[in-house]
């Protein structure tokens, strides 16, 4: 038996829904971001995501922080 997902809950936690794109800065830089169902992906300089485990545990431990876009 397979356990539920938990990704909508730890997006919900940040104030995110699942696929909504995101900024996240971690060690100065800003990397846009978004919660999927295989858990926190990174916007790659050629437009495509790719998961990154080290930046979703950076958000869950404090060392990432979101930022919201000044419009």
């Amino acid at each position: 038996m397979m356990a539920e997902n938990k990704m909508a809950q730890v997006a919900a936690m940040f104030g995110k829904k699942m696929g909504e794109e995101f900024k996240a800065v971690i060690w100065d830089s800003v990397m846009e971001c978004r919660f999927t169902k295989g858990g926190l992906e990174i916007k790659q300089d050629n437009g495509l995501y790719r998961n990154n485990g080290n930046w979703l545990s950076c958000l869950l431990t404090g060392e990432a922080e979101i930022v919201e876009d000044e419009d």
